[in-house]
């Protein structure tokens, strides 16, 4: 199952620094962290939501704000990966080869 890609869809506003920290300890507990997709939804103009330096590992969409349900199935149906993992711009990895576990689960629900 190494090869599936895990897409982290998730909503922020204004919060560059949890976005980066988000990302950073992600992909540093990830054992596979190529694997491993970003995509967030940001309202149109909201332009400090993503870092600078973070614009080249998140796929952005952009639109009117929405409902929180409504976002995630959008960015869902937008990006194509194996597992759809929503999450928020403050959570926190801390887990090493989180990703292994969330394969199994799908693996064992299969």
């Amino acid at each position: 199952m190494d090869h599936e890609t895990i897409a982290i869809l998730f909503p922020t506003k204004s919060r560059p620094e949890r976005v980066r920290a988000m990302i950073n300890s992600c992909l540093s507990k990830a054992d596979f962290p190529e694997q491993i997709r970003f995509v967030s939804f940001i309202d149109y103009g909201d332009v400090k939501s993503i870092p600078s330096d973070m614009t080249d590992k998140i796929e952005i969409i952009q639109g009117n704000k929405i409902w929180l349900s409504l976002m995630y199935n959008t960015l869902a149906a937008i990006h194509q990966a194996e597992i759809y993992m929503y999450a928020a711009d403050d959570i926190v990895f801390k887990t090493s080869g989180w990703e292994h576990t969330s394969k199994r689960v799908f693996q064992i629900a299969a």
